[in-house]
C-alpha cells in the first residue's frame, strides 16, 4: 500500500481503568500490537487514555500526573519494537500549567507534544476547569523522557525512513 501512497490508519478505543495508569499503558500496548500485525501504520488513541477521561480533580494530583508520565514512557520505550506511529492522551504539567496533550511517539522517541486548544466547558464537560488551553502556553521544546521535544499545536511530525512518505 505504502507504494501507491496509502497507510492504514488505526483508530482505537481501550477499555480504560480510571486512574489506573499503569493498566491503561498495558492495554494500549496490547492494541498497538494489535495494530502493528493488522499492517497500521498509524494507531490514535483517545484523549486522556492512559488516565481516563473522568479523573476530575484528580488530574491535579502529583502521582496521578507522574503514574501518566510513566505510562507515556512505557510506551515510549515499547515503540522501539514496533513500527506503528502511536498517539495517545496524557495530563502534562507544561510551565506550572496543566494540558491535555497528544503524545506522538514512534520507534523509541517522543516525536512531538500537542496540547488541546479548545476545552469545552458546559454541560457536563469541565476541562477549563483543571487544563490550560494551547493558545495561553507560549513553551516550545519540553524536555521529557531524557529527550527534548516539540511542544505546540503547528507541529508537522515525519515517520521516515521507517515509513516512506509518512
Amino acid at each position: 500500500m505504502i507504494e501507491h501512497g496509502f497507510l492504514r490508519v488505526a483508530a482505537a478505543v481501550p477499555r480504560v481503568r480510571v486512574g489506573d495508569c499503569a493498566a491503561n499503558a498495558e492495554t494500549v500496548l496490547g492494541l498497538i500490537a494489535r495494530a502493528e500485525r493488522d499492517g497500521a501504520a498509524l494507531i490514535v488513541f483517545p484523549e486522556l487514555c492512559l488516565t481516563g477521561y473522568t479523573c476530575g480533580d484528580l488530574f491535579h494530583q502529583p502521582v496521578l500526573q507522574r503514574a501518566a508520565l510513566d505510562a507515556l514512557a512505557k510506551i515510549v520505550d515499547h515503540s522501539e519494537s514496533t513500527s506503528c506511529l502511536t498517539v495517545v492522551g496524557l495530563p502534562l504539567v507544561v510551565a506550572d500549567q496543566l494540558c491535555n496533550v497528544a503524545a506522538v511517539v514512534h520507534r523509541g522517541r517522543l516525536l512531538g507534544l500537542v496540547p488541546k486548544s479548545h476545552l469545552p466547558n458546559y454541560k457536563e464537560f469541565y476541562e477549563g476547569r483543571w487544563f490550560a488551553p494551547a493558545p495561553r502556553l507560549s513553551e516550545q521544546t519540553l524536555h521529557l523522557l531524557a529527550q527534548d521535544v516539540p511542544f505546540g499545536t503547528h507541529l508537522i511530525f515525519d515517520a521516515s525512513p521507517h515509513i516512506p512518505g509518512f
